[in-house]
């Protein structure tokens, strides 16, 4: 059982059409997968298409892009946190200098691809644990 109430999920998706790839950022509570064809009691705290690595596969997500993405709930009063990719090892969940957590691969990862009815495909990556 885990001591944490909250978790930050990460999955890459394709758009059917297009082939576009992206990744989706939901925070939610512990111990659930996100539903990504309707996401309650999950969030969406960050969307991003575009991003194709070279070689990559929805069925195998690639290690998030080397970017920050903003927008998670703040554990500690004035301090922002923040997802940081690097693009060649899984993330770190940030909190200014109180807090640095590692994401870990999802438990789901090897599961099938989800295909939801909005036109777009999505495959468990990554999630962390944390109390927001």
């Amino acid at each position: 059982l885990s001591p944490y109430k909250n978790s930050v999920q990460i999955l890459y998706e394709q758009h059917i059409e297009s082939s576009t790839h992206g990744w989706s950022v939901y925070f939610g509570p512990q111990g659930i997968p996100v539903n990504p064809c309707g996401a309650f009691p999950f969030s969406r705290l960050h969307h991003s298409v575009g991003h194709v690595v070279q070689g990559s596969s929805i069925d195998q997500p690639p290690f998030p892009p080397k970017e920050i993405w903003k927008g998670l709930p703040n554990l500690y009063t004035d301090t922002s946190c923040e997802i940081k990719g690097s693009g060649s090892r899984l993330p770190t969940l940030e909190c200014g200098n109180i807090l640095v957590v590692d994401f870990k691969e999802d438990p789901g990862y090897e599961e099938p691809t989800i295909t939801c009815p909005d036109g777009f495909r999505y495959h468990r990556a990554c999630f962390t644990e944390y109390t927001a």
